[in-house]
């Protein structure tokens, strides 16, 4: 079933469902073939009495009947509607970002269809729609976008994007302006965003609209699509563009202007006026001279010249529009002479323009000239914005006022927009931006308007990263990313310090958040060039230069996936904040960010080392009273302190740091410390508990919109899955993971690890081969040494079962080897326990008793519930070995009380079976009673009686079983 969030639409698939066509249902409901159609598009809601004819004819369920009518009168969401004749997906205009009109669209219906058509074929998967700027491209577009998402509903299924695409200075960006339109985040720093983004659209069912390409074929850009469209074969795009691509399998359609009659017919017409209804240029022309003067209308008299003004802009709706503008002051006589005094596109001055471009700037330099001298420096100050402006922004940045900003808007120089947002169109931005640069000083003020105004802006929301208005924010600066980047540039080129400063943090965190972290690299990487050019040139250290400096070197070190170079790159940091301290500047908040940053790039690798610098960190943070990053840094401290295998203090660091993210709103945050305290809970064995942080996690992640995160947690929500014996569920939780990791073109090795496993103990042993290959293979690629160590794990597991023991010692040797170099202490127990099968099948028992004090040593030491019953199996089967089969039987049922082992193929095959085998050699009750004596057994008690009888691991040990135990010789 798919849910749809349209009654209208819900009404139109439950008819065809039911093979009724308008008419009959309209009959049945006793009402008029025209309000059915209405009611599916949603133009009107049914009364209460059709509603109920609708629910009858439409055979809604007796049970549904009641939110149906509910629903239909729109007195609750439209949230409940299931659409149950084969698998759907919501309307696609649920599912496309097109932009609203305020004005309806004239004529071009011969164009519509040609172009529905050409998206409908088969083999056409790449349309390019070609005409000069101010030609129609995008309106058109958009009108047979939603045209066709509305009579083809099922045609796309993941939706119809508009990418709006003239702000972009070259392709360098295309790739984040089109995976932003289609809220794809990307996550992973060592993966090309490129890869990133085709992997996501690889198995996608969409339609691309890429408006004003033109500036963007480069051979990067050309070659994109060719790569989207052979990695993603559900994929087609629609482009907008003023050249073709000149590339295999494009399609192109010549869009020209509006049909505009000849000035004969239109004289031989005399009062027959009603015939220009028959030319889509002369309504456009009247549609928009009446809203600029609601009582004029098309007559004799007026219409020759209208008729000229729109032969000389070539039926261009801009051109038309811009002209007709001036009808409240100018009549269509005296526009048709401006219009055709400088409409001359042989002029020799304009010679070094592309023909297209040349009669449009001849429509807007006739409209400049109409402007007002302040509404001239208006539009130049406007044309700094890039994706738009607020009134806002406009009034505080520019001191362009509302009046003006409305006269603009009258004038056809500013499109209003939804969220009281206002567009210039790009053409005329870049006419009014050329302007601008002839007068220097207003260039230069109106720039540096523009960057103060977006750098305070950056500032402002500097301080809510780390609590309730972190959601916002991101909303916020999305929203003006694109002049936040112009913003960036400019004082960066102009080297304002105070703004850089201003502005870095919120920017980078911005990038950080929303996965753009190549962006967010090249960002710092050339702020800190350029702060090393000032000082070079200045010839000593500047303090302001420095703080930008160390500020952009710590974010490089965040943004990078190479733990040596972050090392060094805080280290550098760290060097001239000293330098900084001994100029006079106070920066323990600026240390305190390093230490931690520093700490947590080792925390796998040099555990105290880490310890220690986040300690720091956290005495810094106290003493400015830093609640949000005292929050952090406990939070990381919980972190280490599980690595090293302190469960106990590493839960009370992350409460303590998960009370904090809590009181401050820090909704990221809490989802992390819910995640760890999983893990912590885990390897403690609550694993109730631990599941309930976990999924606590995920749900947090998905409600914070956060695709990376989604993928880890379900991960670690498999994990625990897994030891609680669920390994379908698990399964299907790792999947989950992976497809997630998949679509951000991600190769996670543990993922892969967690699969194998989850299969593994399914008895699906080829399977579980497969994906611990792979994990191996991944893991070595990135130096992932958990996931190496895991992945030797698993093959040595399927290698025991498979009876390939000479293999499976040396894979479990090689994962014991890597998670003991790697400090990995809560995982080292894991590989000693499986030595055991190995060893006593090669009979080996005193090497098998060797592991097996290994395995408990770490189990006791580090208190982790994993290694613990690991072991269980493992003790009875050497108990077995050496004839103590009655306390087999015991040991072997305390371990079957745990689902992990009871549920497990892989356990029964390797464990349960040769044990069964065993016991057959005793009677029935005396299994029976040490089955009922095994399940009431304490674990740890167990455990720490037999570390202390068995020798130490240096020694052979086991050379006697005695009083239900084993014991040293």
């Amino acid at each position: 079933m798919s849910v749809t969030y349209s009654f209208g639409y819900w009404v139109l698939r439950r008819r065809k469902a039911l093979d009724l066509t308008r008419a009959e249902l309209a009959s049945l409901v006793n009402c008029a073939t025209e309000t059915i159609k209405k009611i599916e598009r949603d133009e009107r809601r049914p009364s209460r009495q059709i509603a109920e004819l609708l629910a009858n004819a439409l055979a809604v369920p007796p049970e549904e009947r009641e939110s149906f009518l509910q629903i239909a009168r729109g007195e609750r969401p439209v949230d409940g509607l299931y659409l149950a004749s084969q698998p759907l997906h919501p309307l696609a205009g649920s599912l496309h970002n097109f932009p609203a009109s305020l004005t309806p669209f004239v004529g071009r219906k011969k164009e519509l269809e040609t172009i529905t058509g050409l998206i409908l074929d088969p083999a056409c998967r790449l349309l390019n729609i070609v005409g000069p700027g101010g030609i129609g491209k995008t309106r058109l577009t958009v009108v047979a976008a939603s045209a066709l998402a509305h009579d083809n509903p099922d045609l796309f299924h993941e939706g119809l994007y508009f990418i709006f695409l003239a702000p972009l200075r070259d392709s360098a960006s295309l790739i984040s302006t089109i995976a932003s339109s289609l809220r794809f985040a990307f996550q992973a720093q060592e993966n090309e965003l490129r890869d990133q983004l085709i992997n996501y659209l690889r198995t996608k069912q969409i339609l691309l609209i890429l408006d004003n390409y033109e500036h963007l074929i480069d051979e990067e850009g050309v070659q994109l699509l060719v790569d989207l469209l052979s990695a993603a074969p559900g994929l087609k795009i629609l482009i907008t563009s003023r050249v073709r691509l000149n590339v295999q399998g494009e399609h192109v359609f010549l869009l020209e202007g509006l049909e505009t009659p000849d000035i004969k017919v239109v004289s031989a017409w005399q009062y027959q006026v009603e015939q220009a209804n028959e030319y889509s240029s002369l309504q456009l022309f009247a549609l928009c001279a009446r809203r600029a003067r609601s009582n004029f209308k098309l007559t004799a008299e007026n219409l020759v010249p209208i008729t000229r003004i729109c032969q000389m802009v070539q039926g261009m709706p801009l051109g038309i529009e811009l002209s007709a503008a001036w009808i409240p002051v100018l009549s269509p006589e005296k526009i048709a002479t401006e219009v055709e005094h400088s409409l001359d596109i042989l002029d020799v001055d304009s010679h070094d323009l592309p023909e297209r471009q040349r009669s449009m700037r001849s429509v807007f330099a006739t409209s400049w000239r109409l402007l007002s001298a302040e509404e001239q420096e208006a539009i130049q100050r406007l044309s700094v914005y890039r994706g738009g402006f607020t009134r806002e922004t406009a009034e505080y940045s520019q001191q362009v006022s509302i009046s003006t900003i409305l006269s603009l808007v009258n004038k056809c120089w500013v499109q209003p927009e939804e969220k009281s947002r206002f567009q210039i169109h790009e053409l005329l931005r870049q006419y009014a931006s050329e302007r601008l640069q002839l007068d220097a000083n207003l260039q230069h003020n109106a720039h540096d308007l523009h960057s103060a105004y977006y750098c305070l802006f950056l500032k402002e929301r500097e301080s809510g990263w780390l609590n309730a208005k972190q959601l916002d924010i991101v909303n916020e600066i999305d929203a003006e990313s694109q002049n936040v980047a112009a913003a960036w540039e400019w004082a960066l080129d102009h080297e304002y310090l105070d703004l850089l400063k201003q502005a870095i943090e919120s920017l980078c965190s911005f990038y950080d958040w929303t996965g753009r972290w190549r962006e967010g690299k090249m960002a710092c990487l050339r702020a800190a060039r350029k702060m090393v050019e000032i000082t070079a040139r200045a010839g000593m250290e500047t303090a302001d230069a420095l703080e930008v400096q160390v500020k952009a070197m710590v974010w490089q070190g965040l943004f990078s996936d190479d733990i040596g170079f972050a090392a060094r790159t805080y280290q550098e940091a760290l060097a001239l904040l000293s330098q900084l301290e001994g100029m006079g500047r106070n920066t323990p908040g600026e240390k305190a960010r390093i230490l931690l940053c520093d700490g947590a790039n080792v925390a796998w690798s040099d555990t105290n080392r880490a310890w220690q610098l986040i300690r720091q960190s956290l005495s810094l943070y106290k003493a400015l009273g830093d609640e949000a990053n005292v929050g952090e840094t406990l939070s990381n401290l919980g972190v280490i302190a599980w690595v090293k295998g302190e469960f106990d203090q590493a839960f009370q660091l992350t409460q303590k740091g998960l009370a904090i993210r809590k009181r401050l709103g820090n909704r990221t945050g809490m989802a992390e410390s819910l995640d760890a305290l999983g893990k912590i809970l885990r390897a403690q064995g609550q694993l109730n508990e631990a599941e309930k942080c976990n999924r606590e996690s995920v749900a947090l992640a998905r409600k914070l919109g956060r695709p990376y995160s989604v993928a880890i947690f379900l991960a670690n929500l498999a994990h625990t899955l897994i030891w609680e014996g669920e390994f379908v569920e698990a399964e299907a939780r790792a999947q989950e993971s992976m497809a997630g990791f998949n679509d951000l073109n991600i190769a996670n090795p543990y993922t892969s690890t967690l699969l194998a496993k989850a299969l593994l103990h399914q008895g699906q042993y080829a399977k579980a081969l497969a994906y611990a290959q792979c994990s191996l293979e991944n893991g070595l690629k990135i130096s992932d040494q958990l996931s190496i160590g895991l992945a030797h794990y698993h093959l040595g597991d399927i290698a025991l079962v498979e009876k390939h023991l000479l293999e499976a010692q040396g894979q479990l040797q090689k994962s014991s080897a890597s998670m003991l170099a790697n400090k990995q202490n809560i995982l080292y127990g894991l590989p000693m326990a499986d030595l055991v099968y190995a060893t006593l099948a090669l009979n080996q028992p005193d090497r098998a008793a060797q592991y097996l004090c290994r395995c408990l040593e770490c189990a006791i030491k580090t208190r982790s519930f994993m290694p613990a019953i690991q072991a269980l199996p493992a003790i009875a089967l050497l108990a077995a070995d050496q004839g103590k089969i009655e306390w087999a039987v015991e040991v072997y049922s305390l371990a079957c009380t745990y689902p992990f082992i009871a549920n497990s193929q892989w356990f029964e095959d390797m464990a349960g079976k040769p044990l069964s085998v065993a016991a057959n050699q005793l009677p029935r009750d005396v299994v029976e009673a040490a089955s009922a004596r095994g399940k009431v057994l304490d674990l740890w008690q167990l455990i720490e009686e037999l570390v202390g009888k068995i020798r130490p691991p240096t020694q052979l040990p086991l050379r006697d079983l005695s009083h239900g135990g084993l014991i040293s010789s």
